[in-house]
């Protein structure tokens, strides 16, 4: 009665692992999708005073990146993320890059998303670039803002949706089959042992 008592124990306790597991992987694959672990970067002041913002886009690398002019017509933009620094974000260019036509960018007082759910900025903006590109040939939208605070210093908060999401889904999918499996194996082991010690009639 005891070995029953216990196989039932362990089926109840592997069953709501195994749920408890499906149903953490499934809210940390939704959240991952909406962004929530991405966070604001900061790029420093721009060596000059923004006039106007000419276009946000992604560059081969997928780094997203805004450029604008001077009240000179002077025009700047941000290169290399991964790499710059607050004071070498920023760099003169001649021309920028074409853009996609899918691309959709939005100048408002707060950044707002139809897709993610952004973190708040640092402090107040200024402004926010709200961006927004349907990559051709892909179906998922990458998502870049930049914001300008009271102090002069601009931030950026993108992302680029990849297999993350279902990476995630598949390892709880996993870890769960794992727990089964184990649950499994805990049955068959008290059931063997059970047989190994009933004496024999």
């Amino acid at each position: 009665m005891g070995e029953f008592h216990m196989k039932t124990r362990i089926v109840l306790l592997g069953t709501l692992a195994v749920c408890v597991v499906i149903i953490l992987s499934y809210s940390i694959s939704v959240s991952y999708s909406e962004g929530a672990f991405a966070d604001w970067k900061s790029l420093g002041t721009p060596p000059y005073e923004i006039e106007e913002i000419d276009a946000v886009y992604f560059d081969a690398a997928s780094d997203a990146t805004i450029a604008s002019t001077t009240a000179g017509s002077t025009l700047f933009q941000v290169g290399g993320l991964p790499i710059c620094s607050n004071d070498s974000c920023w760099k003169q260019v001649e021309s920028i890059l074409v853009t996609n036509d899918w691309s959709e960018m939005t100048i408002t007082p707060l950044c707002q998303s139809d897709y993610r759910k952004i973190a708040s900025p640092p402090s107040t903006p200024v402004w926010c670039v709200n961006y927004s590109d349907i990559g051709f040939g892909t179906n998922f939208v990458r998502e870049a803002h930049f914001v300008m605070l009271e102090d002069g210093e601009v931030w950026l908060w993108q992302f680029i949706p990849g297999q993350m999401a279902l990476l995630i889904m598949i390892t709880g999918v996993v870890v769960a089959g794992l727990i089964g499996v184990l649950m499994l194996l805990a049955i068959f082991w008290m059931g063997f042992k059970e047989r190994r010690t009933t004496p024999a009639a």
